[in-house]
């Protein structure tokens, strides 16, 4: 039997998908359609009922996919194909920021799910904002309204 010898001393703060608070907060649970929706990635509506899809601006944007350490093997962090996901539609939730982000910001995503505020070129997420500020690859809390 494997005996853990090493260890860090304190815990990462946060990860991509994770709830931030105990706000009151809405989570809907939705099959996932078509491609693997990472943790933290902007999730949108699929074509069935109770479906959804990793967004790319194609679809309406439904929410946040929440992380769930209780998904099968596979690859750790990702809702596979057919699974059910857990989706954010409202409170906050930890993101990875693509670019840097300032508290505040309008809450945007590009084509290939990274987090921006760029409201010219990408998604915009209509009432959201950035509740913290972060550096390009910095997590970063998103509050969804």
């Amino acid at each position: 039997m494997a005996v853990q010898t090493s260890y860090t001393e304190t815990a990462a703060i946060a990860y991509a998908g994770m709830v931030a608070n105990m706000e009151p907060n809405v989570i809907v649970s939705r099959a996932v359609e078509a491609a693997a929706i990472t943790f933290g990635q902007p999730v949108e509506r699929g074509t069935a009922d109770a479906g959804c899809i990793k967004g790319a601006g194609s679809n309406p944007f439904l929410g946040i996919a929440v992380a769930d350490p209780a998904q099968p093997v596979g690859t750790p962090g990702v809702y596979a194909v057919a699974s059910v996901a857990g989706v954010m539609t409202k409170g906050v939730i930890w993101v990875t920021a693509k670019e840097a982000v300032d508290a505040g910001d309008p809450v945007t995503y590009d084509s290939t799910s990274g987090w921006t505020s760029d409201t010219v070129n990408d998604t915009a997420v209509t009432g959201a904002v950035y509740d913290t500020t972060a550096g390009a690859g910095a997590l970063v809390k998103i509050r969804l309204g």
